[in-house]
């Protein structure tokens, strides 16, 4: 069963400590094998990732398109999945997960292409219904992310320390189109997640602030802490640091998708 964590009988004090350990408890009892499952039953698994440009190339490029506007109905089933329409079946139709076919191709031939797949009301080219500035060229992204696809697989499996995971969260960030959110993602699953590394959990401290946004409005923290929900957040995120797994604040988020808001009882002390 589910139950609630809250405020103390006594003092009407949230238990951040309590929270922050259940947290790192759910994290790494259900997040982290669920996350690699579902990787897993879309085709990317730890050794193909480590082993093949391919593979690499192909996750790389759907995390760039794992976000708003490709996201906002049908979440990231639709563009990860291999569901008729999903952004991974429209890149597949012309064969742009493969790494050495988007290598020989020029960006004006991608944007082409790009033009052409139609998701919803968007066409995979641009973030935006019409090109402009501050938006994602994704010719530009998936010509750079295949450009720089060995020497990113590299980093990930030379990866140890937390020096390593600022350098390819910051190679990640510096192609276009991909930003700081989505390469702290991308350092999350394949080295946190996936473990293409031995990385001590304790390493990815620096990435943290760039996730922040996906539980700042958690309903988990709004229920906890109506009148400050972003001040929890930050306590929640020290303690978690203090524990030594500091993406167990990305639990919030997962809570909030699969378990409405909360955190489910056995991982409670």
């Amino acid at each position: 069963m589910d139950k609630p964590l809250g405020a103390t009988a006594t003092s009407g004090e949230i238990e951040v400590p309590q929270i922050a350990l259940a947290l790192v408890r759910f994290y790494r009892g259900e997040v982290v094998p669920d996350v690699v499952s579902e990787f897993e039953s879309w085709g990317f698994e730890k050794t193909a990732l480590r082993e093949r440009d391919d593979d690499f190339f192909a996750f790389a490029a759907l995390a760039s398109y794992d976000r708003q506007p490709f996201t906002f109905k049908g979440g990231y089933e639709q563009v990860w999945s291999e569901d008729p329409g999903s952004v991974r079946r429209l890149l597949e139709t012309k064969r742009l997960l493969k790494h050495a076919r988007v290598l020989s191709m020029s960006e004006e031939d991608l944007r082409h292409i790009l033009h052409g797949l139609v998701f919803g009301p968007w066409r995979l080219s641009y973030d935006r219904k019409r090109p402009g500035a501050g938006g994602t060229d994704y010719a530009r992204t998936l010509r750079g992310l295949a450009e720089h696809t060995p020497e990113l697989r590299n980093l990930c499996l030379s990866a140890v320390s937390e020096w390593d995971v600022a350098s390819l969260h910051y190679r990640f960030d510096s192609i276009h189109g991909i930003g700081p959110t989505i390469a702290a993602k991308l350092v999350k699953y394949l080295l946190r997640e996936l473990q293409l590394a031995d990385v001590a959990p304790d390493n990815f401290t620096r990435i943290v602030p760039h996730l922040l946004h996906d539980f700042q409005g958690s309903e988990l923290m709004k229920r906890l802490a109506p009148n400050s929900p972003q001040t929890l957040g930050r306590r929640l995120t020290a303690e978690v640091a203090k524990l030594g797994e500091p993406l167990a604040i990305d639990a919030l988020f997962y809570a909030d998708r699969v378990y409405d808001g909360k955190i489910p009882g056995r991982f409670l002390i």
